[in-house]
């Protein structure tokens, strides 16, 4: 039984695995930690996971398949984006600043295809020229707002990496962010007079500095340098095993009474008896320790734009947090002095304290993230696209880089996204036909802008091309067939289509030497692969799209499907539910226009083992295997490799989805909902859609609606 009034909250280190439970009104439930034995092997990770998962489970008689994930990693990085906007009537402050993270973030996300955003931060609001702690609810007419955010991002490899080791124990993670960021952040609000605040957490293998400035985020700097340097300086100076420095490491931060690196008894050096029978020279060991604090001190102030422009020394009050950081605590390294800090003092934490923290912070993100979205659909995105560039100026920060040519690579990527789209070259490639058995050979060929995708069977002299539209589907049972007026069939071809409507190719020529699409791995993954190698090349010629004005519904018993308006996006909520216990009840929402669908086109086709009879009795599945399809036989996956991802069943029910709803001829904006639909329903609500005018409308972005951003328009032409 899951609870869905139970949160739960891991904070994932290197060293240490914190887990806390929390009620529906916050309230801690149990919590947990577990020591991780081998610090840099994943799989002892993934066991650690599952060890303190099973335990929180056993204490609360629930099961537990998601969470609100906390880490560091040294591969954190900052992107900071300033937008300029005019102030619009229509819009309450908060609309305003939502819309303007969005826009943003949209910027990131086209521009930046490898990184995923985690977090992000208002650092200053600016309106004419006078710097607000936020935007004021009395706003004028005609001001102009600068936005500066803070994004916090983190390459795709790397977070994927943290996502398998979650998938292996069947987890679910609902927010991932950086620990030491969601903590500093609360923590800065308890120094109410301070004007700069610094947060230092020193993990296992990294260390992380944060500097706020009255309250608001302005520094995250990450460097590969933590704790384990320092016992490693240990082990080598003091000729000891890591084990043994490790310890004492970890008694001297114990107090001047157990541990003086200052004092001597009767001329001799204070010995460590409790860990070993070695003499330890104190003298020596507060060298060696300092020796690498420094380092890491000097890294991360060290070529510093802000703190060389903005940083008093003797203003910042720093704060250390965190496991490694106790070695300063009850000790005095005078850091103070040395750097000429105004305080350094060390904030104790609890694994309740930290996990609270995350659930907070995911309370008020979400929140955020939802009103932006909320905001963005007061001002549809293709309706106001241009009109929106015309009021952004933008100055693109990374890894405090700037990147002065950006406002040109997004009026590219703004531009790309509007304009008609073909292959830059030629690719082919050879499989087998998941019904018919046969081997096949593909070609994808550019295609002239207004020309569309269209199928050509070559293994035919005439009358051989085939339009994927809905009034050509002759069969959607088991697949999508399509066929001309002279019964020239292709099957099998949502996948393909499915890619073609995600990377938004609205031009290419299909050519094959058979009935039915190559099934490759029963996804879509090969050919998205394929599609981002050759690259794409962008027409004048506008896109035009279908734009829902009314809910559209019909139902088949138990399967229904619906679309219904939405100014800014193209939304697919699907949901299925099977009786097998593998499968079950799944269900997964996305936004074609704006999230990652890496997920979604690696999803494979599947089927239930009984099933495969019944196939062969109606000749089709000639060509499946296990190579091309998931099976599933009771309470097993026969795949070798299992799945891709946890939601695989239905985020390959999306992918066939996506290809159907390309049988329109265009991309679509609106909002679709289907429980247990396939094919055969998607196609009948097309049909529907299209048999009446007064439900959808044919937007098309004319040219005159380009920019005026720019003194000569042919040169903007020429660089999309």
């Amino acid at each position: 039984m899951v609870d869905e009034k139970i949160n739960t909250v891991i904070d994932l280190g290197k060293s240490k695995v914190k887990i806390s439970v929390f009620d529906e009104d916050k309230k801690i439930i149990f919590a947990s930690s577990e020591e991780i034995e081998t610090k840099s092997e994943e799989n002892n990770i993934s066991k650690t996971i599952k060890k303190v998962i099973r335990k929180s489970e056993k204490e609360i008689s629930n099961h537990i398949d998601k969470i609100i994930l906390l880490f560091d990693d040294p591969n954190f990085f900052t992107i900071d984006i300033s937008i300029k906007k005019n102030i619009d009537q229509i819009l309450t402050p908060q609309e305003i600043q939502n819309l303007a993270f969005l826009d943003c973030s949209q910027i990131i996300n086209q521009s930046q295809k490898n990184i995923r955003i985690l977090n992000f931060f208002v650092s200053k609001v600016i309106i004419d020229e006078k710097e607000f702690a936020k935007l004021p609810d009395d706003l004028k007419d005609n001001l102009h707002i600068i936005f500066e955010f803070k994004f916090l991002c983190l390459p795709n490899d790397n977070l994927d990496k943290i996502k398998n080791v979650f998938n292996e124990n069947n987890i679910n993670i609902k927010n991932i962010f950086c620990s030491s960021l969601v903590r500093s952040n609360a923590y800065v609000n308890l120094f109410k007079n301070e004007k700069y605040v610094g947060f230092l957490d020193i993990g296992l293998f990294r260390s992380t500095l944060n500097i706020f400035f009255k309250k608001k985020l302005q520094l995250i700097k990450n460097i590969p340098i933590g704790s384990h340097s320092i016992t490693k300086d240990i082990s080598y100076i003091m000729k000891l095993n890591l084990d043994e420095s490790e310890k004492i490491k970890q008694l001297f931060n114990r107090s001047e009474t157990d541990f003086s690196f200052t004092g001597k008894e009767n001329g001799q050096e204070k010995l460590i008896k409790d860990i070993i029978d070695k003499k330890i020279q104190i003298d020596l060991l507060k060298q060696v320790i300092l020796a690498r604090i420094d380092e890491i001190f000097k890294l991360l102030l060290g070529n510093n734009n802000f703190l060389n422009q903005n940083f008093v020394g003797d203003e910042l009050l720093l704060v250390l947090i965190g496991r490694g950081s106790k070695i300063f605590d009850k000790n005095s390294f005078n850091f103070e002095s040395i750097y000429n800090f105004k305080d350094i003092i060390f904030y104790d934490e609890t694994t309740e304290d930290i996990c609270k923290l995350g659930l907070e912070h995911a309370k008020i993100y979400n929140l955020s993230k939802e009103n932006s979205k909320k905001s963005s659909k007061k001002q549809g995105i293709f309706e106001k696209f241009f009109n929106l560039f015309q009021k952004i100026w933008i100055v693109f920060c990374c890894n405090n880089t700037c990147v002065f040519n950006s406002l040109w690579i997004q009026y590219k990527q703004y531009v790309s996204l509007l304009t008609q789209k073909t292959i830059n070259k030629k690719f082919s490639i050879s499989g087998v036909g998941v019904h018919t058995g046969l081997n096949v050979n593909m070609n994808v060929i550019p295609a002239p802008a207004n020309s569309g995708i269209i199928f050509k069977r070559i293994d035919l002299r005439e009358n051989n091309t085939v339009i994927p539209n809905y009034n050509n589907v002759v069969d959607a049972t088991l697949c999508t067939t399509i066929a001309n007026e002279y019964g020239t069939k292709v099957s099998t071809i949502e996948h393909l289509m499915g890619a073609f409507y995600g990377l938004g190719v609205d031009n290419a020529i299909v050519e094959l030497d058979s009935q039915e699409v190559p099934i490759i791995d029963g996804s879509a993954k090969k050919f998205v692969e394929l599609l981002l190698d050759v690259g794409f090349k962008n027409y004048e010629e506008p896109i035009k799209l279908i734009k829902i004005e009314k809910k559209i519904e019909l139902s088949e018993g138990s399967k229904s499907i619906s679309i219904n308006k939405s100014n800014v996006t193209s939304e697919i909520d699907f949901e299925i539910k099977y009786q097998n216990q593998i499968i079950k009840t799944q269900r997964n929402k996305i936004n074609v226009f704006e999230d990652d669908l890496s997920d979604i086109y690696n999803s494979r086709t599947f089927c239930l083992y009984e099933d495969l009879k019944k196939l062969e009795k109606l000749g089709l599945g000639k060509g499946g295997s296990l190579d091309n399809a998931i099976v599933v036989k009771d309470n097993l996956i026969l795949n070798q490799e299992g799945l891709r991802n946890k939601q695989e069943f239905v985020n390959h029910k999306i992918l066939d989805c996506m290809g159907d709803l390309y049988l329109s001829g265009y991309r679509i904006v609106g909002s679709l909902n289907c429980s247990q639909g396939g094919h055969s329903l998607t196609n009948k609500l097309l049909t529907k859609i299209f048999d009446d005018k007064k439900n959808y409308s044919l937007i098309e972005i004319k040219g005159k609606n380009l920019p005026h951003l720019f003194a000569n328009r042919n040169s903007l032409k020429s660089i999309a």
